[in-house]
């Protein structure tokens, strides 16, 4: 995990142009809506990314995979945007034929251009590397996977490309600027406390993914909200041995983390406001990110999650690659999990 995550500025830097030129080779959508999903990091990547299509003027949807088979009402004409890593992840294949009886169009985003999602979309956009490992919380693909949506809001909304190309430099600073403290925060978790990930507008989603970090990393109990709804009753559930993460520096509704960080240290262990618009005022535990467009900061975002999660696996030795990293009833866990993927009803 730790060698995914600082390998992200260089992996981002070498798939981006392989990436325009693929998409270049993609037909334009018509006025008809864009929609995107899948499950787990693939449905957060693809909420997290909507801001950036708004700026690109491109019509867009954010969506599960599951929503996307059932309940979304895609229509005729529109252009659905179908991710999953492996290319196998069962709901989205099934979008996949949902949307095209609709008919619509279904792209692919995965690392296997070879797979059954591949082969159930008109069109695949690969990713152009394979992760190190999909036995840790995933890291390097999440970042890979919002770099593809956004090349594809870049090219079908006709912007200029300096606009994606800072992305990798804005990593790397991120990584450089903020590993040291936002690992330091992590390893300051309690052991039997829980953290509160907090964020609004895009980063909404990225609040959801680094969550979904510490799920994944055995099971830890975290939870996520958007940052204005957590003060109308959440906010009751902190407690002292708790510690609360607040994404912010992002857009013009960031005041809003601001204004939260300045006093939740009455309420919990620890406070960290995660930034990405290059602030070095401290306040609570500031993590600095690089300086980057709103509808972008998702990157530098959730680069400073993945950090935080790494700081509180590294400090308590967690065996991530294990189910639940090796805790009671990992197996029953596993087989259950298993079930729900592989049984479910495919029609």
């Amino acid at each position: 995990m730790r060698r995914e995550i600082l390998g992200q500025p260089e992996l981002l830097a070498d798939i981006l142009p392989g990436l325009r030129r693929r998409a270049a080779d993609l037909p334009l959508p018509s006025e008809a809506c864009v929609w995107a999903g899948g499950c787990g990091d693939s449905a957060f990547a693809a909420a997290a990314m909507a801001g950036w299509f708004r700026s690109c003027g491109v019509p867009y949807r954010p969506a599960t995979a599951h929503d996307l088979a059932f309940h979304s009402p895609v229509g005729r004409g529109d252009v659905v945007i179908l991710m999953s890593i492996s290319g196998g992840t069962r709901r989205t294949v099934q979008a996949a034929g949902r949307v095209k009886d609709k008919g619509a169009s279904a792209v692919a985003i995965t690392c296997n251009p070879d797979s059954t999602l591949a082969h159930a979309c008109e069109h695949v956009l690969p990713l152009g590397f394979q992760p190190l490992s999909r036995r840790t919380p995933h890291t390097a693909d999440y970042l890979a996977t919002l770099l593809a949506l956004a090349v594809l809001g870049e090219t079908w909304g006709e912007q200029r490309a300096d606009r994606l190309n800072g992305v990798p430099a804005a990593v790397d600073e991120t990584i450089a600027t903020a590993k040291d403290a936002a690992m330091a925060f992590g390893a300051d978790l309690h052991e039997t406390g829980k953290l509160f990930v907090l964020g609004q507008g895009g980063n909404r989603a990225t609040a959801d993914y680094i969550a979904a970090k510490y799920h994944e990393s055995g099971g830890l109990t975290s939870l996520s909200a958007e940052t204005e709804n957590f003060v109308h009753g959440m906010n009751f559930t902190v407690e002292p041995d708790d510690s609360v993460l607040i994404l912010g520096g992002d857009g013009d509704g960031a005041f809003r983390a601001d204004e939260l960080a300045a006093t939740m240290g009455r309420l919990c262990r620890s406070v960290a406001l995660a930034r990405a618009d290059g602030a070095t005022a401290a306040q609570s535990t500031l993590l600095t990110g690089a300086t980057i467009e709103p509808t972008l900061s998702p990157f530098v975002l959730a680069a400073i999650g993945q950090l935080v999660c790494l700081g509180t696996i590294t400090a308590r030795g967690l065996p991530v690659e294990e189910t639940r990293a090796g805790r009671g009833d990992a197996a029953t866990h596993g087989d259950v999990q298993s079930n729900w993927m592989s049984a479910t009803r495919i029609d």
